[in-house]
């Protein structure tokens, strides 16, 4: 119950000016100022935050593994169709073409 209330005087708040005004009042008379409420909306949802960092962290690596399998994947592809030649010492790279095509 105590958290409905809690919604809707946050919902007052933020939609009704006068409400705001009573609500701020309230808060001052106990000591809590704006900066005060802020931060401890933070200091509770922080333990949230974590996770959501964490979520986004792993979310971050396994694309970069996945970007790096691809890169491999094509690679590897690309490799069994144009299959690179062993470098012949001494020659250009225009002479190993030329030689190729033998």
């Amino acid at each position: 119950m105590a958290e409905f209330y809690t919604l809707q005087n946050a919902r007052d708040w933020q939609l009704d000016p006068i409400a705001a005004t009573d609500i701020e009042t309230r808060l001052a008379s106990y000591g809590f100022d704006q900066h005060t409420v802020s931060m401890e909306v933070y200091v509770q949802a922080r333990e949230a935050f974590s996770i959501f960092e964490a979520l986004l962290n792993s979310t971050q690596l396994r694309r970069l593994l996945l970007l790096k399998e691809l890169n491999n994947f094509r690679r590897d592809r690309s490799e069994r169709i144009f299959p690179r030649q062993p470098a012949q010492e001494g020659l250009s790279p225009t002479e190993i073409s030329l030689t190729a095509r033998r």
